[in-house]
């Protein structure tokens, strides 16, 4: 298990506690957890669809990235893609270009 330095875990706090506020604004409140949990392939790209519309969608990126949350589509990211994000964060090759350019792609579809 990876240890948190702590102004790591002090952003990941408060990104928790931001959640809360930004949270009551996203356009997934009023869908079906299922959509949002599924292995099912058109469910993903329902949920995807979903968030491409939430004006939210930028925060929730940021805390699934910061929180690795254990499944679920989160900011228009898969599962799949959310791991690919952690493993260059995890990996330290040119963390921060990688993982700008893999957010800035998936922001701007």
């Amino acid at each position: 298990m990876t240890m948190l330095s702590s102004s790591s875990e002090l952003y990941v706090k408060s990104l928790t506690e931001k959640k809360k506020e930004w949270q009551s604004d996203a356009a997934c409140k009023e869908a079906l957890p299922e959509v949002f949990f599924s292995d099912d392939e058109k469910l993903i790209a329902q949920a995807k669809l979903i968030c491409r519309g939430c004006e939210v969608r930028a925060e929730c990126l940021e805390y699934a990235i910061a929180t690795r949350p254990a499944n679920g589509v989160w900011g228009g990211m898969s599962e799949r893609q959310l791991s690919r994000i952690q493993r260059l964060i995890k990996s330290g090759r040119n963390e921060e270009a990688s993982v700008k350019k893999t957010v800035e792609e998936i922001l701007h579809k």
